[in-house]
This record gives structure tokens, C-alpha cells and sequence, in this order.
């Protein structure tokens, strides 16, 4: 449905503004949560072809195949935008989590902004979403899928980072949250000793870690350390 006359400028500015957005974009109706615009970045993000997909579907229509990769996601921005019904501010949400269509956990920097008319009334909401997952290290990044993926379990996430690492190929078993951790250390050049002084274990427990390392991969570690630091 074209926009009204008097929020032509308004609407012609967004659009332009979505397009151009280097990260995930799009505009909703306010009253309904129906999207208007969207990108192509946040189309493919929400697992759509191309952004007209998206268009007249709500939050919830996405979530009955999105869940999965959201978590409660949904339930949250639905809470956002309820927040915007009543307050002229821009939200912000800077750690929000979801999985993207390939299985990899993205870490948004998201904004939403109030879209007012002539009538200096809400009517749409603007989102502005950037990538920032490589702003976090590699530590961060796993307490991250830790903590999305609690419901499911720790072998779970493990599983899930090892895939988003592209290393998932070498293990014939799953390495432990401490294997894993140590490995990660390794992977940093850090020698038994200086891992052992960062993690106040002793030396002797670093190497009975990288030797059960050693027994659940189908590679030798020095090659794993490779694969880690060069994906």
C-alpha cells in the first residue's frame, strides 16, 4: 500500500536509508507489526529470497520457522516495539542474538527509531541492525553460543561452535568445555605453562587436556591449531 501524501518525504527517506544500510534494515507498520520495506541483508537474515517476501508478514509469522535460529527473539522485539507505542525514544539492544540461516550465532547492534507524521504521531518503526559477532573475540564469542544455546546443553553448543569454526571435520568426539577452552589457548601460540597461569591450573593438567585432545581428532593438533586460526 503506497504511503499517504503527507508522510511521502518521511517514507521516501526511509526507504532509501533501508537500502543503502550496510547491515540488517527494514520498516513496519507500527499498529499492525507488519513489515513495509526491508533490505535484502535482513531478508536473507530472517531466511527469505528477496525482501518483498517479508512484506506484510509480522514477527510471528517469521518465528513459526525462524524459532529455532531466535530463541525468544521474537517475543522480545514484540516487546520493544510495545515500548515504542508510548515513548518517542530509540531503543537500543546491543548484544541481541539469533542464528543465521548457515547456523552461525550473529551478535546485533540493533536500533529501533520512532516514525512520526505530519501529526507528530508514531506511525512506523524504523530497525536498524549491524553485524558486530568479529568485535568479540574468539572467547566471547563461545560464552555467547554457551549461553544461547543453555536450554539444549553444553554438548550442544559445543557442537554448534566447533561447526561455526570450521573445524567440526577433525573431532571424532567432542571435546569438552575445557579441552575446548585449552585448545583455543593453544590456538594463540600460548605455551602449557602460560595457559596453565591463565586458567590457575597446574602445567601437568594442560598437557592431560591436550593429549585427550589429541585422541578425539583425526588430524594432529598443530594441524588443528592451523585449521582454527586460518578457516
Amino acid at each position: 500500500m503506497p504511503p499517504k501524501s503527507e508522510n511521502l518525504i518521511n517514507f521516501r527517506f526511509v526507504e532509501d536509508l533501508i537500502y543503502s544500510f550496510k547491515g540488517s534494515a527494514h520498516l513496519k507498520d507500527l499498529k499492525s507489526g507488519k513489515y513495509i520495506f526491508s533490505n535484502e541483508i535482513n531478508a536473507l537474515n530472517v531466511g527469505m529470497n528477496k525482501p518483498a517476501d517479508l512484506y506484510g508478514l509480522t514477527v510471528r509469522d517469521l518465528d513459526r520457522q525462524m524459532q529455532q535460529n531466535w530463541g525468544d527473539l521474537a517475543a522480545r522485539i514484540e516487546n520493544f516495539e510495545n515500548q515504542l507505542r508510548h515513548q518517542y525514544t530509540i531503543i537500543l539492544d546491543d548484544q541481541q542474538l539469533s542464528i543465521l540461516p548457515c547456523g552461525d550465532l550473529a551478535i546485533h547492534n540493533m536500533k529501533k527509531y520512532p516514525l512520526l507524521n505530519s501529526k507528530n504521531k508514531i506511525m512506523a518503526i524504523v530497525t536498524l541492525s549491524e553485524l558486530v559477532t568479529h568485535q568479540f573475540d574468539i572467547f566471547q564469542q563461545l560464552e555467547f553460543y554457551l549461553t544461547f544455546y543453555q536450554s539444549h546443553g553444553k554438548k550442544i553448543a559445543i557442537q554448534k561452535f566447533l561447526n561455526y569454526l570450521h573445524i567440526a571435520v577433525y573431532f571424532m568426539e567432542l571435546p569438552t568445555l575445557s579441552e575446548l577452552r585449552i585448545l583455543l589457548l593453544k590456538s594463540r601460540k600460548s605455551t602449557a605453562k602460560a595457559i596453565a597461569a591463565q586458567l590457575f591450573i597446574s602445567p601437568l593438567t594442560v598437557e592431560t587436556h591436550l593429549k585427550r585432545i589429541r585422541d578425539k581428532i583425526n588430524t594432529d593438533i598443530n594441524s588443528l591449531v592451523e585449521h582454527l586460526n586460518n578457516p
